[in-house]
């Protein structure tokens, strides 16, 4: 049931992210950051020797609180220290604490060998980088596929109700995205830059949100996280196939109405090439796990595109709320959202036209082995913001669209060919697994393999924490993954209707 995603965990979860922005304003405007780095070091590795599993929680934590892990950041000379970083090192200090104290026993068997080739890519990446390019630029271009080094932490423990725990945590992070990204709109759209111009200086910095003026007043706001909004509306939509109480049906209408309203505030084209790519393999996936019949396709469809239109009014209700006063039309939003999918004149269209060809060139030039991480291209480029340091408009930069091409630039051919056969397993598996109450679960995880394979085509996520994190989520919930393999019965909400629900995850997995 859909209530299951709100239980006690969810509200904790909340209240932390709530207080999340609060701390981060009073590290960042007291120049304190170096106590609360500290202090979250300690706690951190503290919590972690002492139970891993709540360290792989804060890190997770973290993640779905924002993209690039600065929401705490400082500097050391030219180098900054991220709370991203800092809590890495403590769980992986706290790891090698508990390893040496034989309080942890290291199975490498466990990581299934569906991570060798992607591993043994990202090895290829290193080596080349180092012999080819500076260690630092290296390090800056390839320090996310650090991420995968959670995977030893992870292989030890065998969780049990923390599944149920990190559903709560999606759904407290979905939220907090949601309504961070709802406040800013309306904040943006209603008040002068002057008033806001602080804290634009302190999103930039922490490099939470970037908000850009589209004219007439519009402005679109984008974070990365949230396409942990899109992972969350696939796990709400199988229960939106099913019956539904009246309580379920409310709750899972403003679920999906608030979150396909930042999806469309995002503006980003990727997000949308990536759900019209998954959206008819998961709707083969309900019929294919038995999820739906056609008459509850109709039903289901039908509560989509009520909330589809309840997004766009409450873009218009946010927008033209009077106080303070906004003079633009309602017909001038739904320009503008025509205008972004169809406008292939866009500069960010033009420059990602532009790039391809240099891409491509130089993967031809080392198509086995690759470049190496730190590997850059030069490309004309139409952005404004690149134009004003270089009016020709010629830009040098490691960090490129194109995602598979990126891959294959730096790791040679085995890098998008291991992330490929990943997806393929993941997918291989979650379609082939016996139909059980936990099918709803396979539906969700079929989403967002197919989501995050779809996106990073054209925005690089496979090579972002968020993409690597969001693989290790998937690798966790697959029914023959040997990190979690119990399941234990949790309280739930009392249940109205003989549905299927969250109690299904914490049944005994028969195919383990």
């Amino acid at each position: 049931m859909i209530e299951q995603f709100f239980g006690t965990d969810f509200k904790k979860y909340l209240l932390a992210y709530a207080l999340l922005l609060p701390v981060a304003a009073v590290a960042y405007f007291s120049n304190a950051s170096w106590i609360f780095l500290i202090f979250l070091f300690l706690l951190t590795f503290v919590l972690s020797a002492k139970k891993m599993e709540w360290g792989m929680g804060i890190a997770l934590f973290e993640l779905m609180s924002n993209a690039h892990g600065l929401i705490l950041f400082a500097s050391l000379g030219s180098f900054v220290v991220s709370a991203r970083m800092v809590i890495f090192a403590a769980v992986m200090l706290a790891w090698l604490y508990r390893l040496i104290n034989k309080k942890e026993t290291l199975i490498l068997k466990r990581i299934h060998s569906m991570f060798v080739l992607v591993l043994f890519a990202v090895v290829i990446g290193f080596v080349n980088g180092f012999l080819h390019q500076s260690p630092l630029a290296v390090f800056k271009d390839g320090n996310a596929y650090l991420y995968l080094g959670y995977l030893l932490p992870l292989s030890c423990l065998s969780l049990k109700s923390q599944k149920y725990q990190v559903l709560q945590m999606l759904s407290a992070a979905s939220i907090f995205t949601i309504t961070t990204t709802l406040l800013l709109f309306y904040a943006y759209t209603h008040f002068s830059e002057d008033v806001l111009r602080t804290l634009y200086v302190f999103l930039r910095d922490i490099r939470l949100i970037e908000i850009t003026r589209y004219g007439n007043g519009f402005y679109r706001v984008f974070e990365q996280t949230q396409f942990f909004v899109i992972l969350f509306v696939f796990a709400l939509l199988p229960f939106v196939f099913q019956k539904q109480t009246k309580k379920e049906f409310w709750i899972s209408f403003v679920c999906l109405s608030t979150s396909i309203s930042i999806i469309l505030l995002s503006f980003s084209r990727s997000f949308w090439f990536g759900l019209i790519v998954t959206a008819p393999v998961f709707l083969i996936a309900l019929f294919w796990k038995k999820w739906i019949c056609v008459k509850q396709m109709l039903s289901g469809f039908g509560k989509l595109i009520f909330s589809g239109v309840s997004a766009l009014v409450l873009i218009m209700l946010l927008f033209l709320f009077p106080i303070p006063a906004n003079h633009m039309s309602g017909w001038g939003i739904s320009d503008l959202f025509s205008s972004r999918a169809m406008d292939s004149d866009d500069v960010a269209i033009s420059s990602r036209w532009n790039l391809l060809p240099v891409m491509l060139d130089r993967i031809q030039l080392y198509p086995v082995t690759g470049s190496g991480f730190g590997k850059t291209v030069t490309f004309k480029t139409d952005d404004p913001r690149a134009r004003a340091i270089y009016p020709d408009g010629t830009w040098t930069t490691y960090a490129m669209e194109w995602g598979w091409l990126e891959l294959w630039l730096k790791m040679g051919i085995l890098g998008p060919l291991s992330f490929a056969v990943l997806f393929i397993s993941f997918l291989f598996v979650l379609f082939r697994t016996q139909e059980t109450e936990q099918a709803w679960i396979h539906l969700w995880l079929i989403g967002a393999t197919m989501f995050l394979l779809a996106t990073h085509t054209f925005s690089p996520y496979v090579n972002h924490p968020i993409g690597l994190g969001t693989i290790l989520l998937i690798y966790a919930f697959l029914p023959t993954s040997p990190i979690i393999h119990v399941y234990t019965t949790v309280p739930e909400p009392k249940q109205t209707s003989p549905q299927p629900s969250m109690a299904g995850v914490m049944q005994q997995d028969q195919s383990v």
